[in-house]
């Protein structure tokens, strides 16, 4: 593929319309702060792999082609590509980021993606496939280095009340699993938020979903200039990767 052509094909990916004749699925390519590639798609749920109702087992479903690239390029303004052939999905897998692709053209070449896939659950309504994921997500206690790297990302602030320990001498921060280690919660920064000892201690539910809001970056809040930051980033680190093992 041209370098021309490769630029003329991505950009059309990314500005027609589904074609109301497909079937479309949807997948999410990004990567971690490691550089570990990570994916995800729009799911349903298909049973549970564990007791403890932590981990999912979740099926890729067929979307809304329309209202999900609505939703990606004009309310969170993250874009989506429109992928309905073999070409066009080779350029997807180096580009990452959103994207539909057409029913024929995943069921043939992503069928591993499509397939019921152990995961969990990361945020309000959002889960992770857990190939990837640190082991970490299912010990109670954060690690020492995730409960530094909560509270630097959380300011040292209470996300509550905002109040912080080296302004009152007379609070502690907590690291709380937003979603209950005790309801099927995992350990993973994005279910991990610093409050308060006294707004911990006040929680009534303990699982109180609102707390995903307070979240930087969260859409929830309408903070999506955050969230696009977030998500561009790790968009440029799954390209970075993936360019690498083209080039090898």
């Amino acid at each position: 593929m041209k370098k021309n052509s490769f630029k003329e094909i991505a950009f059309n990916m990314s500005r027609r319309s589904p074609n109301v004749e497909n079937k479309y699925y949807q997948i999410t390519l990004t990567a971690n702060q490691r550089g570990k590639p990570l994916w995800s798609c729009y799911s349903n749920w298909s049973g549970f792999l564990d007791d403890e109702r932590k981990v999912e087992l979740r099926q890729a479903s067929l979307v809304d082609p329309s209202r999900m690239v609505n939703t990606f390029r004009n309310d969170f303004k993250e874009g989506c590509f429109i992928v309905d052939s073999i070409e066009e999905l080779h350029l997807f897998l180096l580009l990452g980021g959103h994207a539909i692709i057409k029913k024929e053209v995943a069921e043939s070449k992503l069928s591993e993606f499509l397939k019921p896939q152990p995961s969990v659950q990361i945020g309000i309504a959002g889960f992770q496939v857990i190939e990837n994921m640190s082991k970490s997500i299912f010990q109670k206690a954060p690690t020492k280095k995730q409960r530094m790297r909560i509270l630097k990302r959380d300011n040292y602030k209470c996300r509550i009340c905002g109040r912080s320990s080296s302004d009152n001498t007379d609070i502690t921060l907590h690291v709380h699993h937003i979603k209950p280690w005790s309801e099927g919660g995992v350990t993973h920064d994005d279910n991990l938020i610093t409050i308060f000892h006294t707004c911990h201690e006040g929680l009534d539910p303990h699982n109180e979903n609102s707390l995903f809001g307070l979240l930087p970056g969260s859409k929830k809040l309408g903070n999506f200039q955050s969230s696009r930051k977030t998500f561009f980033e790790s968009v440029k680190r799954y390209r970075k990767e993936a360019f690498k093992i083209k080039n090898k």
